[in-house]
């Protein structure tokens, strides 16, 4: 899987160049000559998504569970605030149920029927190793089949994640071994909440995938999930009281912040 990486940055430079001319004489002077190098390092902010335990291009079965835990590297030279989007694949599939279960004084058998064919999900996101994770809110998506853990921030003075926005239906065309084809997906977002400084790393935002239980004869096929990461220089940034010193963010700031990042991305493509 390819992932990919959003640089944010804001850098006006001005150069001005002097030109001194001189009149040639008739008369023959001495001259002497020296020119004074002034190298200016322009600040960067880049960040790299990685996963340390995940194995590229796997092929799974229905229910089969692996590693995936992505995370963001501050590999730039600047302090900054970063963001994360997931993009899990939908398609059109039966849902079963995976273990012997009674809901409402009704008994469900391992592999019957849980929902009937519809967009759904295919993979699950899971957390192993942090007993505080958080389910996603799926916001006023409440059709949705969603099995979605994540590290949450429990407040804003504790490293995790925030879930902000409504998470979103999409299409998004991709090239999967040098095919290109139109998927549909569903689309969610989450801040970090602590400030990343040169070469910090944030947690993982999750830890591990599972392929949802369905009838493997409705589905068959290559399909992939999108991590992608932004940043934002912290320094300077001032809004809804964020200060150039704030090393963690509550929910309502990590928003005030991505709606710069999003501003300004529209700034570039206009």
């Amino acid at each position: 899987m390819t992932n990919k990486n959003k640089i944010i940055i804001s850098v006006l430079i001005a150069v001005f160049v002097l030109s001194l001319f001189v009149v040639g004489l008739t008369i023959s002077y001495l001259v002497d000559t020296e020119t004074i190098d002034n190298i200016i390092t322009i600040g960067n902010v880049s960040l790299k998504v990685k996963e340390d335990n995940y194995t590229d291009n796997p092929n799974l079965d229905v229910q089969q569970k692996i590693s995936k835990d992505p995370y963001i590297e501050n590999n730039g030279n600047k302090d900054e605030f970063v963001f994360m989007e997931v993009w899990i694949p939908v398609d059109t599939i039966t849902l079963l149920y995976e273990t012997d279960i009674v809901i409402d004084n009704t008994e469900h058998k391992e592999g019957t029927v849980r929902i009937s064919s519809a967009d759904n999900e295919l993979f699950k996101m899971l957390t192993t190793t942090d007993p505080k994770n958080k389910q996603v809110d799926k916001g006023s998506n409440e059709n949705w089949d969603v099995e979605f853990f994540y590290h949450k921030a429990d407040d804003e003075h504790t490293a995790g994640w925030y879930q902000i926005g409504t998470p979103t239906s999409e299409t998004k065309t991709v090239t999967i071994e040098e095919t290109t084809k139109t998927l549909k997906y569903h689309k969610y977002l989450f801040a970090y909440n602590t400030k990343l400084s040169p070469k910090d790393k944030t947690t993982t935002l999750f830890d591990a995938i599972q392929v949802k239980s369905f009838i493997d004869e409705e589905l068959k096929g290559e399909y992939k999930i999108e991590v992608i990461g932004y940043g934002i220089q912290s320094e300077l940034l001032d809004t809804n009281g964020i200060a150039n010193d704030t090393t963690a963010l509550t929910k309502s700031q990590c928003e005030s912040v991505y709606e710069i990042i999003t501003n300004k991305r529209v700034g570039e493509n206009t």
